[in-house]
């Protein structure tokens, strides 16, 4: 009797773990996704967890978003790249990408994620759009 008392007991840590996980794990890996819709908010995440930051931007144009002095005691950036709509057009080079960055946060803190959207050889003073959310991040 106390062998399967004790294998039950071991089952159901087992099963518990995985409803209550360590401080810095998730149940899933989805990022919290953060996108133009967020400009100018606060937002609250803790500490181990992770968002992605998806911004449009329109293809052939030259204009990209650059991430502005992200503040790396605060964040790591996992992942960053540029995936196509499900849906394009016909239309050569003007179609739009969805351009992201995918930050893991590594201490409690307030902070900002700012980002601008500008012709690299033009410079970031010529920016044509802004984007910024500050991050409320807790232990």
């Amino acid at each position: 009797m106390e062998i399967r008392i004790s294998s039950i007991l071991i089952f159901l840590f087992c099963c518990l773990s995985l409803l209550f996980p360590k401080d810095g794990e998730s149940l899933n890996n989805n990022p919290m996704v953060v996108d133009f819709g967020f400009d100018g908010q606060r937002i609250a995440i803790k500490t181990g967890e992770e968002i992605q930051i998806e911004l449009e931007a329109i293809g052939g144009t030259g204009y990209s978003w650059y991430l502005d002095g992200l503040d790396q005691t605060f964040f790591q950036v996992l992942t960053e790249g540029t995936k196509t709509p499900e849906k394009e057009t016909e239309e050569v080079g003007g179609n739009p990408v969805m351009m992201f960055w995918r930050l893991k946060a590594l201490k409690s803190g307030t902070t900002a994620v700012k980002l601008d959207y500008y012709r690299i050889w033009e410079g970031k003073s010529t920016a044509a759009k802004h984007f910024k959310v500050e991050i409320q991040i807790f232990p």
